[in-house]
């Protein structure tokens, strides 16, 4: 018999020929199962066959074909030690809600219309419904690593009624199998007439699911975690029927709540509404329900996909979810949320070709952040930002101080700009014009939202504060450097933040316009760096050619590398922070008046060195006098080695940190200047007793100081608040959460180990109000 007759000989139903259009099963392969498929009987005396990923239900005598689907997807093999892993960091999570990154409510129908038997490639469309998102949400984020055991799933599913299935389930196979669990296991028969319901009893009811939505939605609330919500159905909600409403009161409901939800996470929260099945529904409740997330000034996101009844069209809009939840926690997690403020319009230097058009402000005061009162007052001298370095004489500075330059000429184009502020070029004038400039050329730097300039000097105040404690802590720091064996007192490098103040200007168009001025950095020559950053984003990774250095982790299209959580790292960690609450249970908050007593001796760790340094406690003396600073030849830049062993990553995904210029290999053996850098980070949060921790590392390397230096400004502090105050200082203070995520990425160089042998002080807040700064 030929291939054709043999394929003729074959009888197929309507059914059976639309189920292969549908499902894109050929008809050879009807064939292929009948010759060398597995044979099993089914259910009404029909036979079930198997061949290649595919089932062919047949009548009695196997000539005539009934339907066809291909097998679903088989479940993860996985092991006790898997569900284990998957309980412990579950367990983690809810006692430290802070360490999620994103949270996502997955809303789905499973009214009886959802059992319809019409999506391609699935048997019905809840099994559709549950496998894409099993494999385009849940797989395909594990293989990308754009989701992580950081990121946590809520599912609900809706009818009559709706009920929480699983709640802040982590990343992981074991959630691909929870998923994939949901579908229908029902027979043929125990579903027949189900499809039919929906008109019957009413039993596609949203509004319940939209509010155990948002209460989930509750539980996990902080700034650092992107919410989600994925909502499907294959209908129009029955809300008014089962209320005794109308429909158009009913959907009044459905767009008060999803507003409601809009303004309460805001540009935290990501809306996707989906609508699966036939297009002679009406899915209008679900398109308005999107929009009505976007109306107002809200910030969150949401739209509307019609997926007709394609399993593609389905995963389409699950990896728009994935992209925009992804961007969302990016944002987060970086401080870079999107500006829903109003934002000046401003001129950039590169597009100025070097040439700098000046304006003239009248100085009409000039203050400094005065902690010890907690509010600003009158700076006695000159900016100090214009006093660092100036080649002048003692006789011109002492005319300067008692005639204070009466001027401040302001670039009119900007040389930065950030999420909340914009920096330009300044320089004190005695007169009008470029020839009267006197001093060293500062950076002037305000706030870039239009909304804000009646409030600039409360602007100022939380960058002027966390710069004036990171420059006590980096004092702290840089005494404690005496003790390392190997220090150098011209070679050891040291960490300085730059000192600040507020000039108030008289400008016609801007009342009492404060701008905070600091020295301007020689970036031109030292290059700027950013050395870690709000989240501690810092990595030592093995180079092409073998050598460990410093990596800054990077975007990757619009990405950042999304770092899973040590499970037990964190619960050491908790165990450790429960110590330190219990032994600083008389502590009082930043914000409250201090009643420490005494210092504390931290209890000396055991070190284990690959030089095999002895563990040791460092003898703490006085700081050598500094020397005047000097000039040396430049020297090419070195690239940063370190000697922890750590996994490979790929480095496209990674940027290295280029920033031991001027510093022979051999100055100091294996230890290297971002050593110190890193390390003052982790110091800073031990010597605080845990409870304040300074990252956000970004400025120059001067190597041309003696000793060499690192010139710092604009750092974040995370800090611990008893009372649960958030955001102490500031918009970047991400408080435990910050602490935590730095550590997730932070490893301890030889300085790092050693520094942490030193005390930590009770009396920190003290200590620091009595800093001089500016």
């Amino acid at each position: 018999m030929t291939k054709t007759s043999s394929l003729v000989s074959i009888l197929s139903t309507e059914h059976g020929r639309l189920r292969r259009k549908q499902r894109d099963i050929r008809k050879r392969d009807f064939a292929k199962a009948i010759r060398h498929g597995t044979k099993d009987q089914a259910y009404m005396g029909r036979w079930k066959l198997k061949y290649d990923g595919i089932v062919f239900i047949v009548d009695k005598t196997m000539t005539k074909e009934v339907t066809a689907y291909p097998e679903p997807l088989a479940l993860a093999p996985l092991d006790s030690k898997d569900r284990i892993l998957h309980n412990r960091t579950k367990e983690l999570l809810a006692l430290k809600p802070y360490l999620c990154t994103s949270h996502t409510i997955l809303v789905v129908d499973n009214s009886g219309s959802m059992v319809t038997k019409d999506i391609p490639l699935h048997k019905n469309r809840q099994i559709a419904a549950y496998s894409v998102t099993a494999m385009d949400f849940v797989a395909e984020q594990i293989f990308k690593q754009t989701a992580t055991n950081s990121d946590v799933v809520t599912l609900i599913e809706f009818g009559r009624t709706a009920r929480e299935i699983f709640s802040q389930e982590p990343f992981d196979w074991v959630l691909y199998n929870k998923l994939l669990d949901r579908r229908d296991p029902r027979s043929y028969k125990a579903r027949l007439g189900l499809s039919g319901l929906d008109s019957l009893i009413g039993d596609t009811n949203y509004l319940n699911a939209l509010e155990a939505a948002d209460q989930a939605l509750q539980r996990i609330d902080h700034d650092r975690c992107a919410l989600s919500l994925f909502f499907l159905s294959d209908g129009a909600p029955t809300d008014g029927m089962a209320l005794g409403i109308t429909p158009a009161a009913a959907k009044r409901r459905m767009v008060a709540k999803m507003t409601e939800m809009a303004n309460r996470y805001g540009d935290k929260l990501d809306v996707l509404t989906v609508g699966f099945g036939s297009p002679q529904q009406d899915f209008s409740v679900l398109q308005e329900m999107a929009e009505a997330v976007k109306v107002g000034d809200s910030g969150a996101k949401a739209e509307f996909l019609y997926c007709e009844r394609a399993a593609d069209k389905l995963e389409s809009a699950v990896s728009s979810l994935v992209s925009s939840t992804t961007m969302t926690r990016t944002l987060l997690l970086t401080g870079e949320r999107k500006q829903r403020r109003m934002r000046r319009t401003v001129q950039m230097e590169s597009s100025a070709n070097g040439l700098y058009q000046w304006r003239y402000f009248r100085i009409k005061g000039h203050s400094f952040f005065d902690k010890r009162r907690d509010e600003f007052a009158v700076h006695p001298g000159l900016p100090p930002g214009a006093c660092g370095g100036a080649q002048i004489s003692y006789s011109r500075m002492d005319e300067l101080v008692n005639a204070p330059p009466p001027y401040l000429a302001v670039s009119r184009v900007a040389c930065g700009t950030g999420a909340e502020r914009v920096a330009f070029r300044c320089q004190l004038a005695c007169q009008q014009s470029e020839s009267s400039f006197v001093l060293e050329t500062m950076v002037a730097k305000e706030t870039i939202l239009v909304e804000r300039p009646d409030d600039n000097m409360e602007f100022h105040k939380n960058f002027c504060e966390t710069q004036d404690l990171a420059s006590y802590l980096a004092s702290e720091f840089n005494a404690r450097l005496v003790g390392l064996p190997w220090f150098d007192a011209e070679k050891t490098p040291r960490i300085g933040f730059l000192p600040c103040s507020i000039l108030v200007l008289d400008d016609p168009e801007w009342p009492n316009r404060g701008m905070l001025v600091e020295k301007k950095l020689n970036v031109e020559k030292y290059g700027w760096q950013k050395y870690n950053d709000n989240a501690g984003c810092c990595r030592i990774l093995r180079g092409p050619d073998g050598i460990r250095r410093c990596y800054m982790l990077k975007a990757v299209d619009g990405k950042y590398h999304h770092l899973p959580l040590d499970i037990e790292r964190e619960f050491q960690r908790l165990d450790e922070m429960k110590t330190i609450i219990e032994e600083g249970s008389d502590e009082e908050d930043i914000e409250d008046e201090d009643s420490d007593d005494g210092e504390e001796q931290a209890e000396p760790k055991k070190l284990a060195f690959k030089d095999d340094v002895e563990p040791m406690k460092v003898s703490f003396r006085e700081q050598a006098e500094p020397k005047k600073v000097t000039f040396k030849d430049e020297v090419e830049p070195m690239k940063v080695s370190f000697h922890e062993e750590l996994e490979e990553i790929d480095l496209d995904t990674v940027e290295e940190v280029d920033l031991a210029a001027g510093v022979s290999p051999e100055s100091e053996g294996d230890v290297k200047p971002t050593d110190y850098i890193q390390a003052f980070s982790h110091f800073t949060y031990l010597f605080t007793a845990r409870q304040a921790l300074v990252c956000d590392l970004q400025g120059v390397y001067n190597y041309d100081m003696v000793p060499p230096t690192f010139e710092l400004t604009d750092p974040a502090i995370h800090y611990r608040s008893k009372s649960g105050k958030r955001n102490v200082f500031g918009r970047t203070d991400a408080g435990e959460a910050g602490m935590d995520m730095f550590f997730r990425t932070h490893h301890c160089s030889k300085v790092c180990k050693l520094m942490q042998l030193s005390r930590r002080c009770k009396k920190w807040k003290a200590k620091w109000r009595d800093h001089y700064f500016c």
